[in-house]
């Protein structure tokens, strides 16, 4: 009986030990926020709901929201629900954003989330809330390198555009390493292409490849190509009715059908090497600007990024542990020369998208001619 109780006194010492550790863990996690992110929680939590709205998929689409608002409340001691509706396409979704400014009602959304050329959009119109001071948000993590246009915009992603390609219906049974290995006659009628001339608009930039090379580039592409996909439709590869996509948007598609058993693979290209960011801002006519602004903040923590990861295939690529760093690394080693599509990219170059819109006439009139749609 004895042993009993001082068992039970044994057990009932380490259960509180175990809580005061906990609370100590806790109140120090705590402490740890800068005196800015303090006062940011406390105007996030009296918002209450973030209303967030892009594609099914994007950040894990509604199951990504709740685990996101999860994390969130657990990290920052808040309750707080994420409303998530999945919406346009990240070009319509900054549309939509001016238009709503400009008829002075309230954003749909309450984050604006896209890459470089739709955020930019806004960046002209002057729509986005640069008040947040994101390095003392969270110091040591958000550094000045990772924002663009002053305070606007933050980089939370970085996606690195390649081609998806079916390893069981590859031609030669060889794994592609460079863009030029699908100009070869045994890939002719076997790839797919994005409707949208995806990833090329970049290299015609001036300090690229230029217009015209660019443009020759989409030429010979669309007499190799069977038909046109969109970056959702990755399917297509996974059964087998192409061979490849070249190129894709990114490797989200590819990991999902990976996961599910289809022989799909995601690969990167040392000649056409591209680095390009997802970025958060906080529209000025958004309805929880703080809350906004906590979920951007929380997105460039550890558990945010291993959320994106999770839910989305992406991380940022400058932060510690990053998965799609070390892809980046491992191409630099082989001596790729990344371009990096920012914002000011994007605005320094103008003319990319009148030769965009002249890749995707060549590539549109291609597969209506022959291919499949």
């Amino acid at each position: 009986m004895l042993k009993i109780k001082q068992a039970g006194l044994c057990l009932a010492q380490i259960a509180m030990i175990s809580a005061m550790v906990v609370s100590f863990t806790g109140s120090a996690a705590k402490a740890e926020f800068s005196p800015e992110l303090k006062a940011l929680i406390a105007k996030a939590a009296a918002e209450k709901e973030l209303s967030t709205s892009w594609g099914h998929t994007t950040v894990g689409g509604l199951p990504g929201a709740k685990a996101i608002a999860k994390a969130m409340n657990k990290k920052f001691g808040i309750n707080i629900k994420i409303k998530f509706a999945a919406g346009p396409s990240m070009a319509r979704s900054a549309g939509k954003i001016i238009a709503e400014a400009k008829a002075g009602q309230k954003s749909f959304t309450d984050i604006s989330l896209g890459p470089s050329f739709t955020v930019s959009e806004i960046v002209k119109r002057d729509l986005y809330r640069e008040d947040f001071d994101w390095v003392k948000l969270l110091p040591g993590r958000i550094t000045p390198d990772l924002l663009e246009v002053g305070n606007k915009l933050v980089r939370v992603t970085t996606t690195l555009p390649g081609v998806t390609i079916n390893t069981s219906t590859m031609p030669g049974g060889k794994m592609p390493t460079k863009f030029s290995d699908f100009m070869k006659p045994e890939w002719k009628g076997k790839i797919a292409g994005t409707p949208y001339a995806a990833g090329f608009e970049a290299v015609s930039a001036k300090s690229v490849w230029g217009r015209e090379k660019s443009l020759d580039l989409i030429r010979k592409l669309s007499t190799q190509m069977a038909g046109a996909i969109r970056c959702s439709e990755i399917e297509r590869i996974a059964n087998g009715e192409f061979a490849a996509l070249v190129m894709d948007c990114n490797r989200t598609g590819a990991d999902l059908w990976k996961a599910r058993g289809a022989p799909v693979e995601h690969i990167l290209l040392d000649d056409f090497a591209q680095r390009r960011y997802y970025y958060l801002g906080v529209p000025k006519n958004a309805a929880h600007p703080n809350l906004a602004a906590l979920y951007i903040v929380f997105g460039m923590t550890d558990e945010g990024q291993a959320l994106y990861r999770k839910y989305w295939s992406n991380d940022l690529d400058s932060l510690p542990g990053s998965m799609q760093g070390k892809l980046v690394h491992a191409m630099q080693q082989r001596g790729a020369k990344f371009i990096d599509v920012t914002v000011p990219f994007w605005m320094d170059n103008p003319d990319l998208k009148t030769t965009k819109r002249e890749m995707v006439k060549i590539i549109r009139g291609r597969t209506k001619k022959g291919g499949k749609k």
